[in-house]
């Protein structure tokens, strides 16, 4: 059984080294794909990625720093003949022997080609089967419509989509098996959408007609390229299965999503697919990784790490992938001695507590022990506001909906609100029939 799964980890970086190790033990594959791992080559060219028990492969953004990328992860077991970065050649090295090849034919520039490849978004590794068969497996981190610049990178995407299949389609009419897997950031079908809304609008978006066109649900015809969603030829009918979520309105609690990350298979492939799950208990990132497990066997022949392991990207001495997580404080076993202050001079005092300047405050006029004067009445107001400063803030108000106290945010949106604060319900996104969902409580902070 070989179990290849996908995951956009969003920020290998943001992972201590425990946390990745947990998680990859929870996905337990033999290929893990990740996508937008966020470690470009400035960070790169002087270490070396390396992880217990598996041999990495990395794409990474040659136009902005902390951007996209990609990484397979193979066990230290199953070592693949080639290795490439890109869906094009254009980054391929010159007079390197262990390329997978095959680009097929397409009607994009040498230029828009470079542009597709320089964001890190692909990398193949190709096996072979028992049967002499190459198996390549295209880990691939799909662009999205970004809405600030709709147009452009709506073109971006479908030339992307383009491209990819025509890889795909070269390696299959070679005679091998592909496997396409990772964030496709688009979702196929209503049935993977939490909220598809008009369903006409809805299915004439350009990337789902892509995908209408290319991937389908179950085993097809051989004769022409197409790929079998995994998922969908073991669970047909399986509803609010999602992979993807907005953490910040906190929709995973209620599973308000969609489905966007996909492994799909070259027809003759996914006669051997065995099972395929979405792992959501594995948390980490705002994507949770899918896995499907194949009926294959790879040659058992030993072969040399392709060049493209990053194993071989260190200049100078090797180091860990530690060195690129967020460091862990060790808690000390005994304090360190306070040096010694070098003067002593013009020291600043001690604050001193709230406490002990009231304990200290001098006496008011009605406490006076002068006799014959008559005392000022007590200032209400400024009693009232230390009395408003010692109690705390305001506790928020409670929604109307579940009468539980709600949550602040802070306007975004640029426009004559930006910055201004308001209360919604502290409960997560989801449809307005589902009681455990938000509410559509909405109030102003008081302005400062």
């Amino acid at each position: 059984m070989l179990r290849i799964a996908t995951w956009n980890i969003n920020g290998l970086r943001s992972f201590t080294q425990s946390q990745l190790k947990e998680a990859l033990d929870q996905i337990d594959a033999d290929i893990i794909c990740l996508q937008e791992t966020k470690l470009t080559g400035d960070v790169i060219d002087e270490q070396i990625v390396t992880f217990d028990g598996y041999n990495s492969f990395f794409s990474f953004s040659r136009v902005r720093s902390g951007y996209s990328g990609v990484a397979t992860l193979c066990r230290s077991n199953l070592v693949p003949v080639k290795a490439e970065e890109g869906l094009s050649e254009v980054l391929a090295p010159e007079k390197c022997q262990d390329l997978v090849e095959c680009y097929g034919s397409t009607k994009l520039s040498p230029d828009r080609l470079k542009q597709l490849d320089s964001e890190g978004r692909a990398v193949l590794t190709q096996f072979v089967l028992s049967d002499g068969k190459p198996l390549t497996v295209i880990n691939v981190y799909c662009p999205r419509a970004d809405p600030d610049r709709y147009e452009e990178r709506l073109a971006f995407k479908l030339d992307f989509y383009h491209l990819l299949e025509a890889r795909a389609h070269a390696l299959v009419e070679a005679g091998g098996h592909v496997v396409v897997l990772g964030d496709l950031n688009t979702s196929h079908k209503p049935i993977d959408h939490c909220d598809p809304g008009d369903l006409e609008e809805f299915q004439s978006n350009l990337g789902r007609l892509w995908m209408d066109r290319v991937v389908t649900s179950c085993a097809a015809d051989e004769g022409r390229l197409q790929l079998v969603d995994a998922f969908r030829q073991v669970h047909p009918d399986m509803r609010e299965a999602f992979t993807c979520w907005n953490t910040q309105k906190r929709a995973r609690a209620t599973n308000y999503g969609t489905r966007i990350d996909y492994i799909l298979l070259s027809a003759a492939l996914s006669n051997s697919l065995v099972a395929t799950d979405i792992m959501a208990h594995v948390l980490g990132s705002d994507h949770c990784p899918v896995r499907a497990q194949l009926e294959v066997q790879l040659a058992s022949d030993p072969v040399p790490l392709p060049s493209l392991c990053s194993r071989f990207l260190v200049v100078g001495k090797q180091q860990k992938l530690s060195a690129f997580f967020a460091p862990q404080a060790k808690p000390s076993s005994k304090e360190e001695p306070k040096k010694p202050c070098a003067q002593a001079k013009n020291v600043a005092p001690k604050q001193t507590s709230l406490t002990a300047f009231i304990q200290k405050r001098p006496r008011l006029e009605t406490e006076s022990a002068a006799p014959n004067v008559v005392a000022a009445p007590r200032n209400a107001g400024a009693a009232d506001a230390w009395r408003a400063m010692l109690s705390g803030p305001r506790p928020p108000p409670l929604c109307s909906g579940h009468k539980e106290p709600s949550v602040q945010h802070t306007v975004k949106k640029p426009g004559p609100n930006f910055n201004r604060l308001f209360y919604a319900c502290a409960r997560g996104e989801g449809h307005k029939d589902n009681p455990e969902s938000r509410c559509n409580f909405f109030q102003w902070a008081p302005k400062k």
